[in-house]
């Protein structure tokens, strides 16, 4: 016999997890009535089964009701050729799941179809054919009275959810279907799901948890954009996952949705979804997990208590909105970790520019990329505005062809090296060579190394970015730190608002220098990839940064027109880059010994302001080892306590009687 995989009550499911048991086997058919409807069962000539539905009521429904409703993989056929309902219930009353494997198709009137079955439905390369609404739920079926503006009475098919789950196989579900509601206390999804209906309205929607859900029997199949089912949330509290989807699976239909009705319950997804003419909308109070991507025509939003989007591919996943706004909203903390969030859609000519990606977290936004091929890039084509307790950008990139606009109570755009090696601590040691030969083999040749290795960005060198090409940038927070980051204005202003700032270069790579000596002098040989990463803010307009306490330590504060520091206490300072010079040394390098020189430079540091006015408004500026510039000079208090220098840092050693001279 065939296995498949059983669905159960939701309290077992939750105990006993996912099983694979064969489901019950049916003598003759797999349609069996219960015989409390006018419902009749045969067999075509092509062996499939034909369901003869119930004649249909006033409001055009007919109500079927089954022990056994399943479809096998040559098809199950709705016979409305003489009823012509408008919906079509299958009402399952027995104590087995359902099971769909091939063809479902309505012969005769298009019309809607719900399936209900409170024991778990199974769907594992079913097609529906010919179907308005398409109604899969695990509630228990009811009905409810309503009086329409005209003072007509109809009647609606209502389901309530409280158990159950829907389990789509690797097969998938697909069909030309104007609504395809999943309404069920779970959802799990292990193959495709496609809407192939041209029409811009069409829908896949997943509604999970406990709830009440009523379906509009005045509804006409040909006009998809009216609500054919509406659902109330219940206030039942959980921490199950409601919604769970493999990364085999897929979504494809003209609008996508998704809600979890139970406070607490979560979403996974790690498959692709396409809302290939409309939106795409996730609402949950608990937890989304993403792993997969995202793409729709318009918007894109997403609601939970937390957002968790982290890459588990080779390459980077995307959220993507190709003419609307992407809107992720969380009362928690969020996490975007290899992913490009995007919003292509265009301003109208003379429009105001719109927040076309937008993050409104109450917690902490995490933004991590995990190498050049797995970066987190948020990027606008509009606007970029973050709200959040706590902006952490590592190795990210923000990217607006409008504004950036960041409101925080502190934003870290750092860089982080996890392996510090010797932590900028330039180390020196000695040790004995190979044994001379010519000193009869009393004496040892001496290596003598100095290095310095300040460690490698655990994604790479890849600066955390805040990027604005045609708008303004615009910090209003209470701390501010920049460390190997670069925040750039291509066009406009840069506005940064903190109590404190911190802007700073980071040292990243190493140097190293050997020196091999014996009585005839010294080789001296090394390496350098050590560098500066980030630590500039640079603007194409004005550059103001008000704080009470701000320092910019190796870093580049620039603009083309003025630069305003309106702080307290400011400090600029140059940082200490480390490099090995190998070069000739004359007659005595070309006969005996190579050279290399170990310098340390005063690098960063700088306030420049190309065509405009420097503006010191505290009273407390220092100018340590960097350097300041300004085409129409420089107004305010400030001293300069150092001027930027070059060292040689050289070893002096001796062997024997000879001193070595490098």
């Amino acid at each position: 016999m065939r296995q498949t995989r059983m669905l159960t009550s939701s309290k077992a499911f939750l105990s006993i997890g996912i099983l694979s048991v064969a489901l019950p086997c049916f003598s003759q058919s797999l349609v069996v009535p219960d015989g409390s409807t006018e419902t009749g069962v045969q067999m075509d000539e092509f062996g499939r089964t034909v369901v003869s539905i119930a004649p249909a009521d006033r409001d055009r429904i007919s109500h079927n009701r089954y022990t056994e409703f399943n479809s096998a993989s040559n098809g199950l056929l709705l016979d409305n050729q003489q009823q012509a309902a408008r919906t079509i219930i299958n009402e399952v009353t027995g104590n087995n799941p359902s099971e769909f494997l091939g063809e479902v198709r309505v012969l005769g009137t298009r019309a809607h179809v719900i399936i209900a079955n409170p024991n778990g439905i199974s769907v594992n390369g079913a097609e529906f054919f010919n179907t308005g609404g398409l109604a899969l739920t695990t509630g228990a079926l009811g009905f409810v009275e309503r009086e329409d503006s005209l003072g007509r009475v109809r009647r609606n098919a209502t389901a309530l959810v409280e158990q159950g789950e829907i389990y789509v196989g690797a097969d998938g579900l697909s069909g030309i279907i104007s609504h395809l509601e999943l309404l069920s206390k779970t959802i799990k999804i292990e193959g495709p799901i496609t809407n192939v209906s041209d029409d811009d309205f069409t829908n896949i929607n997943l509604v999970t948890g406990a709830s009440s859900s009523e379906f509009n029997s005045a509804q006409s199949f040909t006009d998809p954009t009216l609500n054919w089912r509406t659902t109330s949330s219940s206030d039942i509290a959980s921490t199950e996952l409601a919604v769970d989807i493999s990364s085999n699976a897929s979504f494809s239909a003209s609008r996508v949705l998704m809600m979890v009705t139970e406070d607490g319950a979560g979403v996974r997804n790690y498959g692709d979804i396409a809302a290939t003419a409309s939106t795409f909308s996730l609402s949950t109070d608990g937890k989304v997990e993403f792993g997969g991507s995202v793409i729709a025509a318009a918007d894109v939003t997403v609601e939970a208590a937390e957002l968790d989007l982290r890459n588990n591919d080779d390459e980077q996943q995307s959220i993507q909105s190709v003419t609307g706004q992407i809107v992720l909203k969380s009362s928690g903390d969020s996490t975007i970790e290899g992913y490009l969030v995007q919003a292509s859609s265009m301003a109208d000519e003379g429009a105001e520019r719109q927040e076309t990606v937008k993050l409104d977290v109450a917690g902490k936004l995490q933004l991590e990329s995990l190498s050049a091929d797995k970066r987190t890039v948020l990027f606008a084509n509009q606007n970029v505005a973050v709200q959040a307790n706590e902006v952490v950008n590592h190795s990210s990139r923000i990217l607006a062809n409008g504004d950036v606009i960041v409101n925080a109570q502190s934003y870290i755009n750092n860089v982080v090296v996890s392996d510090t090696g010797t932590n900028g601590e330039v180390i020196s040691s000695e040790r004995d060579g190979r044994a001379l030969w010519y000193t009869l083999y009393t004496d040892n040749e001496k290596i003598y190394t100095r290095h310095v290795d300040f460690g490698e960005p655990d994604a790479g060198r890849l600066p955390s970015e805040v990027i604005s090409t045609i708008g303004n940038i615009k910090f209003n927070v209470e701390s501010f730190s920049n460390i190997g980051g670069s925040i750039i204005s291509n066009a406009g202003d840069i506005d940064i608002e903190s109590d404190g700032f911190s802007n700073s270069a980071l040292a990243v790579g190493k140097t190293w220098l050997n020196s091999r000596c014996n009585i005839g002098g010294c080789d001296r040989y090394g390496g350098n990839t050590m560098e500066l990463l980030g630590g500039d803010i640079q603007a194409a307009m004005e550059l103001r940064i008000t704080a009470n306490d701000a320092v910019n330590k190796g870093g580049l504060l620039q603009a083309v027109g003025d630069v305003t520091i309106d702080t307290q206490t400011f400090l600029s300072q140059g940082m200490p880059v480390y490099d090995v010079i190998s070069r000739p040394g004359g007659l005595r390098t070309y006969f005996l010994k190579s050279m290399g020189i170990w310098t340390q430079v005063d690098q960063g540091g700088s306030l420049i302001s190309n065509m405009g006015k420097i503006t010191f408004l505290g009273e407390n500026n220092r100018i340590d080892g960097g350097n300041i510039q300004a085409a129409e000079g420089l107004e305010g208090e400030y001293s300069i306590v150092r001027e930027p220098t070059t060292q040689d840092l050289i070893i002096q050693r001796e062997i024997g009687v000879f001193r070595k001279i490098y």
